[in-house]
């Protein structure tokens, strides 16, 4: 009778561990998967997390360009403003062709200058004042001959003498007939020089009103140009961070997800098996973890 109770109890333990041992095993099935499912939980954290470091890094490289950018954008928007515009600068347009304006002003006073024309017309005019102040007094001269001629035109046959020194007048005279006609062609030479003087002189200003005209048009357009960059620049960034501010609002909907569902399926758990305190707290540090990241 001992011996078949004993074999009952036996029996009955038997039972009882083969029952616990069942229980046993679905729990640690039940374990296991919950395991994977926190591991593919975990490695879903650590892809956003290397995705979120990685747009970090991003934002990162675009925050540093930005501002390396704004300098030359402000600098360039301030060299390029003009007096009648907003902000505007006045100096900055012809600071670059400054040099070279002095330079042409130069030159243009260099190939005829007031006062060098003043002092040529200076010089012939005190040459063709002394020419013909000779003149005159030759012609003077001349007319006194003349009349002592026609006084000593009885005495001719004692007028050799007179002759000759009649013959030496007349070429005084020639002689200052040449040198009329020399001061003539000079003036005329002077007279001409000074003409292509001027005439050039038009020409350099109508080739320097060119010049000012297409560098006025090329600094417009690269105006233009400037300003329609930075307006693109602009709407790049907007839309830049648009674009981050979408992806972050969508890894925070992801994560908040991810971390509802493993506290649903953790309280699901916690419902169904009796975990111990070390597993309990693990599983809790690891949704407070995944709470973190979300907000």
């Amino acid at each position: 009778m001992q011996e078949r109770l004993m074999q009952r109890r036996s029996l009955a333990d038997l039972v009882d561990m083969r029952a616990a041992e069942s229980t046993f095993k679905c729990l640690m099935d039940t374990l296991e998967a919950q395991a994977n499912e926190i591991g593919q939980l975990k490695a879903s954290v650590a892809a956003l997390v290397l995705q979120n470091s990685v747009q970090s890094a991003w934002n990162d490289n675009v925050t540093i360009t930005q501002a390396t950018l704004m300098p030359r954008i402000d600098a360039l928007e301030a060299a390029i403003k003009l007096p009648n515009v907003r902000n505007a600068t006045l100096g900055s347009i012809v600071a670059a062709n400054y040099k070279e304006i002095v330079s042409m002003r130069e030159k243009v006073q260099r190939k005829i200058d007031a006062a060098v024309v003043e002092d040529a017309c200076r010089r012939v005019e005190t040459k063709l004042s002394s020419a013909l102040d000779t003149l005159r007094k030759d012609c003077t001269e001349a007319t006194r001959m003349d009349a002592v001629a026609t006084t000593m035109h009885a005495f001719i046959p004692r007028c050799s003498e007179i002759e000759h020194s009649l013959q030496q007048l007349h070429e005084k005279l020639a002689a200052s007939n040449a040198k009329c006609r020399q001061h003539d062609q000079h003036v005329s030479t002077e007279t001409a020089h000074l003409r292509q003087l001027v005439f050039q002189q038009h020409r350099d200003v109508g080739a320097l009103r060119a010049e000012t005209t297409a560098g006025q048009a090329t600094i417009e357009a690269a105006v233009q140009a400037c300003k329609e960059n930075i307006s693109l620049c602009h709407n790049k960034l907007q839309t830049i961070r648009q674009a981050h501010a979408d992806f972050a609002a969508s890894t925070r909907s992801s994560l908040r997800q991810l971390t509802q569902t493993g506290e649903r399926n953790f309280q699901s758990l916690r419902d169904e098996v009796d975990i111990d305190s070390p597993d309990l707290h693990a599983i809790n540090w690891c949704n407070a973890v995944c709470s973190w990241m979300v907000r």
